[in-house]
Formats: structure tokens, sequence, C-alpha cells
């Protein structure tokens, strides 16, 4: 599992559907390259270390094979920062990390990502 996209500014671009274009609308986006679904239950999204609020994927949520997911900040309460952050991926001891992405500066309505999808 890594993370593939992270959207920390959006501002005019209603990115969630939520009929409003806002801090909301900030997204980390999962992707799976494996070929088989994958079970994100217990699983946890955060975006520093220590001090953070962790986001825990609820239980039942799966993506598919090669399949891409998101989580808005509207869900996981997780605020990316729009001079520069890290998305984290925890592993289930929180002390490692299973992935992690580091952006600078972003400008409005511009996402950070690994790859194209």
């Amino acid at each position: 599992m890594t993370i593939n996209e992270c959207l920390p500014s959006p501002q005019d671009v209603d990115f969630d559907g939520n009929s409003s274009a806002n801090y909301e609308g900030e997204y980390i986006e999962l992707f799976n390259p494996q070929a088989m679904t994958v079970d994100l239950s217990e699983w946890w999204l955060d975006d520093t270390e220590s001090g953070s609020n962790p986001y825990h994927v609820p239980v039942g949520t799966t993506i598919s094979p090669h399949g891409f997911l998101l989580f808005f900040r509207s869900v996981t309460g997780i605020a990316l920062n729009y001079y520069g952050d890290s998305v984290r991926l925890p592993a289930s001891d929180d002390v490692s990390e299973a992935d992690r992405f580091d952006y600078n500066h972003s400008s409005p309505d511009t996402a950070w990502s690994r790859t194209d999808d």
C-alpha cells in the first residue's frame, strides 16, 4: 500500500462534491499496487509524528487491485499544511511507517502525486 497523492490546498474546485470549494476538500489518496484486494481495516493515516490526531480507517474498508482510494479531510480530520507537510501511513505499531509522502509549498487546487491516475 502506498500514498499516491495529496491535495493540501483546495480553493476554487469542489473536490469532495459537498457543493463548496473549501479546506474540507483536502485529500489523501492511497494506491494498491498489488494484484489482490487489500483490507484496510485497522490501518491509520496521519500527517505528523507524535502529537497528531491519526485517522483510524473503518473496519470493512477495502481497496481493489491496482485501485485508488480517497480520504477527504471532512472525514479524516487530517489538516494538510499549505506550506509543506508529511503524510504518513503508520505501521500497526505506530513506530515504523508503511509509507510516507513529503511535499513542499502547494499552489491552490494543485495535488502532489507520485503516479498518474
